[in-house]
């Protein structure tokens, strides 16, 4: 489990506006926490993208082998367990990595 991996996670149970049911998920945490820790901070994907915010990612399904084009939803962003990871879906190309810490910052107010 690396960063810049995307695994099926199982988001259940949920509670209010978080994000629900088991969908692709990228891990964006660093390597050696992902190591050491029992658990990964991941980002969720979201197959509406009817809008795309300034603080969303837009990637094709060909870039990670996602089944259909999705967006990263940022403000989603969460510390799961590893037990929650329940398939490799594939990796991102670090281009969409730095776009994705670029919409993080923005999220986070940290520009």
């Amino acid at each position: 489990m690396t960063r810049g991996d995307i695994y099926l996670v199982d988001f259940a149970p949920s509670v209010g506006a978080e994000i629900r049911k088991k969908r692709p998920a990228l891990i964006i945490s660093c390597n050696e926490a992902n190591k050491h820790l029992r658990t990964v901070m991941v980002i969720p994907f979201s197959s509406k993208i009817d809008k795309v915010y300034p603080f969303e990612v837009l990637v094709k399904k060909e870039a990670g082998g996602l089944d259909v084009d999705s967006k990263l939803k940022v403000t989603q962003m969460r510390s799961v367990d590893k037990i929650r990871l329940k398939k490799y879906v594939g990796t991102l190309d670090d281009d969409i990595i730095v776009e994705l810490e670029k919409a993080i910052k923005l999220h986070l107010a940290m520009e």
